[in-house]
């Protein structure tokens, strides 16, 4: 089922918030959820990227997110330390990371933290021959 959406429209008080939209079809907090975005943030306007994150970012107790995309206006850098303070912001746990070109792009995952769901994936995290994304969090300092 598709159900359409203008991100843009994030930033207009009078028209329902993402969230809003996506319950209204069916989608439940309650339920582990994974939101991706792929490089849709460029083209969208700073306003309306605040508005999605505040919106999504504070959707459920079992919910994660992988972006592979900007996340300015709210982290203008590429460096770890600034991408886990943001996400911190709404109680999430950066699972993994890594940026490319400056910070124009990053590669995150990250979940609502205390959740089994996180417990569980930073504990793998360790445990595989491989990260999540292209580096691990751990080596993600090193790196930058």
């Amino acid at each position: 089922k598709k159900i359409g959406y203008n991100l843009n429209d994030a930033a207009d008080p009078s028209k329902p918030s993402l969230t809003q939209v996506l319950t209204d079809q069916g989608l439940r907090s309650d339920v582990p959820t994974l939101f991706v975005w792929e490089a849709v943030l460029f083209y969208v306007k700073p306003k309306a990227i605040q508005k999605i994150f505040d919106d999504v970012f504070s959707f459920g107790d079992v919910s994660s997110y992988c972006l592979v995309d900007s996340l300015k206006p709210a982290v203008t850098t590429s460096f770890l330390h600034e991408v886990r303070n943001f996400f911190d912001e709404y109680g999430l746990d950066v699972v993994d990371h890594n940026s490319r070109w400056g910070g124009a792009v990053h590669f995150v995952l990250a979940s609502r933290r205390e959740s089994s769901l996180t417990k569980r994936m930073l504990e793998e995290r360790n445990d595989l021959p491989f990260s999540y994304l292209a580096t691990s969090v751990d080596k993600g300092i090193e790196a930058q």
